[in-house]
């Protein structure tokens, strides 16, 4: 998901339920997919219309690169993804920020042979906003281990902080995304190579286009 950063306030970050806020990730179309023998990488964009006169959101753009190992004792998967936003022309890019949402939860079980059922036991606990909280997440919530929302948001002041987005990645290369096979190699590298890109709080010159990715950890399974 993306959001204006004027619509959320560090202070009253738990308080987001009359933000209106722009959820693209669930409902964009595919529009280019390739598989190898170990990887799926897909690309999803959206392109918003735009005023000739104003700075505005431009473009959104998700590259997933899906790993799969599987054999007789274990089966693997990782997902990576590269998330960019951009703007008309530079002077807006600020504007626009990534946050990401969270449902699910972690839990173990147990077997009670007395009557031959399993117990589910919710003890797990994980920092979110800014507080140790129990890993159950019955519905749609922000993300976030600090109290501000933003994802790869960096230590600010207030909520018009422009170094909140010092960490985003600006992309060295030009990224062609009306060639799906030339753009998605470069929303890889994004992922996984430190010469593809820039970091913001170390760029002077103007840019128009930002980036964050996400590498979580690997899910396993092995056979009893």
């Amino acid at each position: 998901m993306i959001c204006k950063l004027n619509q959320f306030n560090i202070s009253k970050a738990m308080n987001l339920k009359n933000l209106q806020t722009l959820i693209l990730g669930l409902t964009l179309p595919l529009t280019w997919a390739h598989a190898t023998s170990d990887a799926t990488r897909k690309m999803q964009t959206k392109v918003f219309e735009t005023s000739p006169h104003t700075c505005s959101l431009k473009r959104f753009t998700l590259g997933q690169i899906t790993f799969d190992s599987k054999s007789s004792e274990s089966a693997g998967r990782i997902e990576m993804i590269s998330a960019l936003v951009e703007t008309t022309d530079p002077t807006c890019i600020k504007d626009y920020a990534f946050v990401q949402w969270i449902r699910g939860c972690v839990y173990s079980r147990s077997y009670k042979k007395s009557d031959k059922s399993l117990v589910s036991h919710f003890g797990y606990s994980r920092q979110n906003r800014g507080q140790s909280t129990p890993f159950v997440h019955a519905d749609w919530e922000v993300d976030s281990m600090k109290v501000d929302p933003l994802y790869y948001g960096a230590p600010a002041n207030s909520v018009t902080d422009p170094k909140r987005l010092d960490y985003y990645r600006i992309p060295k290369a030009k990224i062609d995304f009306t060639k799906q096979e030339k753009a998605l190699p470069e929303l890889e590298k994004l992922v996984n190579f430190r010469a593809s890109y820039d970091i913001a709080q170390d760029l002077t010159k103007p840019y128009a286009i930002h980036s964050v990715k996400d590498s979580p950890t690997q899910a396993s399974w092995y056979p009893n």
